[in-house]
């Protein structure tokens, strides 16, 4: 009796142990999945397994086997549990034989839940193919897994659901197609969906450009369920070809993403079958949030802003920039995007500096840098690098020789740029005039002309040739020059310049442009103290009058400077023209009366003649002759000095001999 409780007291304990053994190692779910795919489509699917959390599971082993003809094993991958890269069966022997073994062990047991191998497939033909796991075990087979096969379904048709994308408050056009309907007799479909209520309103279908165009499908949304239904049906086939059977139309209420999944769809009633490939189709509803802003500068000293700047994203334009020259591109989805930056008109500031700047370049970058943009702005004729050519048709261009370059009048650094964005970017820019090498040019302001002054008075008639000399105040050694100056297209008309340099010059509308730059970068000009820089030659018009004066100006971009390209301080000096030439003869009034010991006698003759200027003495007697010589048509003056005569009144006469005689005689009177 004592010995049949002791039996039954150890049985009762093995089981107690049994139990307990059992409840530290419980059965492992593991699962093959079942995939819908497409003919041709590639793809992957994973085995997945049940909490393997302190199961003390070091390895595991299976054979999957599956129909080769359907589908096609192209790669096998650890899962999120492994830790080791399993070993598997060579693939080529494997898809000979539409079974594939696979191995795993490691020194860490396996822990969590999730996929165990990731296979990468390939469809190869339409069908059903078994994905059975056979002979799987978790080391020796503790602890226990218990299985479950999968499938691959490639149906005959297949049904796709398209990706859509918009902004909150957007309406979307969510695409259901279908693959080639060829062979079938299709009169009717039916399915029904469902999408995250959150994110999506359902308005209901539109059918404008699918297969079913042409007869009305009736569709039931349930925004509050969040699912809907849509049948169709036609007294004629649908289109014998590939294509979208029908829109989802939505609108975005939500940001984030939802799927849109399409379930029970059917053709006619179930024939020919049909499958629905919802992985992956997602409707995304970002609020847009990224902006890309920066500010477009001219690069002179002053950085002044850039108004009227395009900033195109993608092509498209997005923004112009404002007066401070700023811009802002906002409501950007995270993404890859290009602007491009580009202005028109208003181009100036291009003087025969710019031409200096570029040759010096050209002969040695590194003792006369530039930097990205200046190079751009030098490189006028676009074949990449800035070469002599270059700096002549900078030249040329200043006094109009040519009217454009043969790039376009602006350039900008960068002109393009491609983000991708995941935060706000900043774009800064800098912008030259082509050609504006030395950025001399304020696209608000006129450059300042240099300083000159008005010295003389040069005495013209009508109708003459006369030149109009323009002097440097002080000695200079002169790189460039570039000067531009008005005068009155009625009363002088502009005939040549010429200097001890090669300039180059051209009039348009009572301006003439003259410009040179020692392009050798070795022949600077020396001008002495008041040496003529240019001279210029000028006809005067028959409209010229007798008390015309006329002026010619110096304007607004003009400039002097040196051999490296530096403004120089050195002035200018100018001269007035006066019509020299009297309507009628007159002898003035000395000056001063009385005088000691010299005076000033002036006249005018308005043709030439025969003059005769002599004084007298209160006797009659001649004392002086001041002139006696053929003069031009004009007016004239004479300095006498009475240093050797005594005190008295005195008597000065004209006489003038020509195609009319005159005679004159005034007094004056010395004192000493």
């Amino acid at each position: 009796m004592r010995k049949n409780k002791i039996s039954v007291m150890k049985l009762l304990l093995f089981g107690f142990l049994l139990l307990g053994f059992t409840s530290l190692n419980a059965q492992v779910a593991v699962s093959m999945p079942t995939v819908n795919a497409q003919m041709g489509a590639t793809g992957s699917f994973s085995l997945t397994s049940g909490d393997l959390t302190s199961q003390g599971a070091y390895s595991f082993e299976f054979t999957l086997t599956y129909d080769k003809s359907i589908v096609k094993i192209t790669g096998v991958e650890k899962g999120t549990i492994p830790t080791n890269t399993p070993v598997f069966t060579d693939l080529t022997t494997a898809n000979t034989n539409g079974s594939l073994k696979v191995v795993y062990a490691a020194a860490t047991p396996l822990a969590g839940t999730g996929s165990l191998i990731k296979f990468n497939y390939e469809i190869l033909a339409v069908g059903t193919s078994p994905l059975a796991l056979t002979g799987f075990k978790f080391n020796n087979g503790t602890p226990a897994a218990t299985p479950t096969n999968g499938s691959v379904i490639v149906p005959a048709i297949s049904i796709t659901i398209g990706d859509a994308t918009g902004f909150v408050g957007d309406t979307l056009m969510i695409p259901v197609s279908t693959s080639n309907l060829t062979g079938y007799s299709i009169y009717s479909f039916n399915f029904n969906y469902g999408f995250d209520k959150t994110k999506l309103e359902v308005l209901g279908h539109s059918q404008v450009g699918t297969l079913s165009a042409g007869n009305e499908a009736l569709s039931n949304p349930n925004n509050t369920a969040g699912t809907g239904a849509l049948a169709y049906a036609a007294g004629s086939t649908l289109p014998a070809q590939a294509g979208v059977l029908v829109y989802i139309k939505a609108k975005v209420i939500g940001a984030g993403t939802s799927s849109f999944t399409v379930s029970n769809f059917k053709y006619n009633n179930g024939t020919p079958a049909a499958g629905v490939i919802n992985v992956g189709v997602i409707t995304t509803a970002i609020i847009p949030n990224f902006k890309v802003e920066g500010t477009v500068k001219y690069r002179n000293s002053s950085l002044t802003p850039l108004s009227n700047v395009v900033v195109n994203k993608d092509g498209v334009l997005a923004a112009t920039t404002a007066a401070p020259g700023t811009y802002s591109v906002t409501g950007l989805l995270a993404g890859t995007y290009t602007f491009s930056f580009s202005k028109t008109g208003a181009w100036g500031g291009v003087l025969a500096s710019d031409a200096l700047k570029a040759a010096l370049y050209y002969v040695d970058p590194v003792a006369n840098p530039l930097d990205a943009v200046q190079v751009m702005a030098a490189d006028v004729n676009d074949d990449g690098v800035v070469l002599m050519s270059d700096a002549q048709m900078i030249l040329n261009r200043v006094v109009g020789k040519i009217s454009a370059f043969t790039k376009a009048d602006w350039v900008l650094s960068p002109s393009s740029k491609t983000l991708t964005l995941s935060a706000n970017e900043v774009i800064d820019v800098l912008a030259l005039a082509t050609g504006d090498v030395n950025g001399s040019y304020s696209p608000s302001l006129a450059k300042e002309t240099v300083a000159y002054t008005v010295d003389e008075v040069i005495n013209v008639k009508k109708s003459s040739v006369f030149e109009f000399p323009i002097k440097v105040k002080n000695a200079s050694e002169i790189g460039a020059f570039t000067l531009r100056l008005s005068y009155p297209m009625d009363k002088v008309e502009f005939v040549s310049a010429s200097s001890s340099v090669s300039v180059i010059s051209s009039t348009e509308k009572g301006i003439v442009t003259l410009a040179w730059a020692d392009l050798s970068t070795k022949n600077s000009m020396k001008v002495a103290e008041n040496g003529a820089l240019v001279v210029l030659k000028f006809r005067t018009s028959e409209a010229l009058n007798i008390s015309d004066i006329i002026e010619v100006k110096l304007e607004s971009g003009s400039e002097l400077v040196d051999r490296l390209g530096k403004d120089l301080s050195a002035g200018l000096s100018l001269s007035r023209i006066a019509n020299s030439v009297p309507e009628s003869f007159e002898l003035g009034q000395n000056y001063p009366n009385p005088f000691n010991p010299s005076t000033t006698i002036s006249y005018a003759i308005p043709q030439d003649g025969k003059v005769n200027v002599v004084v007298y003495n209160a006797i009659g007697q001649i004392v002086a002759t001041l002139v006696n010589q053929v003069q031009e048509a004009g007016s004239y003056k004479y300095e006498w000095n009475a240093g050797q005569l005594t005190s008295g009144i005195y008597f000065y006469r004209i006489s003038v001999e020509g195609a009319k005689n005159f005679v004159q005689t005034k007094k004056m009177l010395l004192l000493k």
